[in-house]
């Protein structure tokens, strides 16, 4: 089950897509049929098919394109900070990142999903639509605790993460089998979607408004807005900036141009806007982001 190292196969799926190992982890821990680890960095993509194991994904910061194929059929979504995405088996992943990145990752082999009784997920009985990106207040709550179990030096015993992870995966099977989800309003649908992905990329360096991104979806502004933040958990208005500052970051971290031709070339109005929005959202401003790369 686990390398030399102590990792899950799972946790080598990530580790080879994002080209480097988890900042921390239960590999050395008395944990057998589970393993945690944080990740955070800088990527493109994570790719990976057919985990072996149960996968909760919790995006701790940063955001991302999250998409998943089972029984040949496709889900797509975006994900954000304080976001739980559940990945069961055999599933084909792919999370286009395009920046900085932070979360933690929960591997969870199938001998215990039975062990602790979870037909459903055992079974591999999957919702009508995968559960991703999505927000509950227990999960979030006990991946919390999980988690400073992981970064605990002195507490190696398995057995509060295991129980813990226990009614984690009972309460997740429980929705499952009965049925119990929440309808959610009208998302906006995958092709529109990368539309608008697709125009607010080509189109950074020019002003860009809800109407233009409304009409090129040939649909109502008041009505693409809400299945836009639907589909996205993001305001139009906040993907545009998120659009603009992730091609800041890449040029900030691979290119000598001045800081407000970065500005103009993304779309900001000034240099000044750029500061305040940069450091509003990243916590530092963008002479000290580049400082970290040179």
């Amino acid at each position: 089950m686990k390398d030399a190292q102590g990792y899950f196969a799972s946790t080598h799926l990530l580790m080879d897509s994002l080209g480097a190992a988890p900042t921390h982890s239960t590999a050395r821990k008395n944990w057998c049929d589970i393993q945690m680890c944080a990740w955070e960095g800088i990527a493109d993509v994570c790719a990976y098919d057919s985990p072996s194991d149960l996968l909760i994904i919790y995006q701790l910061a940063g955001t991302a394109r999250v998409s998943v194929t089972t029984d040949q059929r496709r889900y797509a979504t975006t994900s954000r900070a304080g976001l739980v995405s559940i990945i069961h088996f055999d599933s084909s992943v792919r999370w286009d990142i395009g920046g900085e990145f932070s979360s933690l990752s929960l591997h969870i082999t199938e001998d215990f999903v039975r062990k602790h009784g979870c037909d459903a997920l055992a079974a591999r009985q999957l919702p009508s639509r995968p559960s991703l990106a999505v927000s509950n207040p227990f999960v979030t709550a006990t991946l919390d605790v999980l988690a400073e179990k992981m970064r605990s030096q002195i507490d190696h015993d398995g057995r509060v993460a295991e129980a813990l992870t226990a009614a984690l995966i009972t309460f997740i099977d429980h929705g499952l089998r009965d049925g119990m989800r929440v309808p959610t309003p009208r998302a906006l649908a995958d092709d529109a979607l990368n539309k608008v992905y697709d125009f607010v990329d080509q189109s950074l360096e020019q002003n860009i408004s809800v109407n233009d991104l409304a009409a090129l979806v040939d649909m109502p502004v008041t009505q693409f807005a809400r299945q836009f933040y639907t589909a996205t958990q993001i305001t139009p208005y906040q993907f545009v900036i998120e659009r603009r500052l992730r091609q800041a970051y890449d040029m900030l971290r691979e290119s000598d141009e001045d800081i407000s031709e970065i500005a103009l070339r993304c779309g900001f109005s000034s240099q000044s806007h750029f500061s305040t929005v940069f450091k509003k959202l990243r916590g530092l401003t963008p002479a000290a982001y580049r400082k970290r790369f040179t």
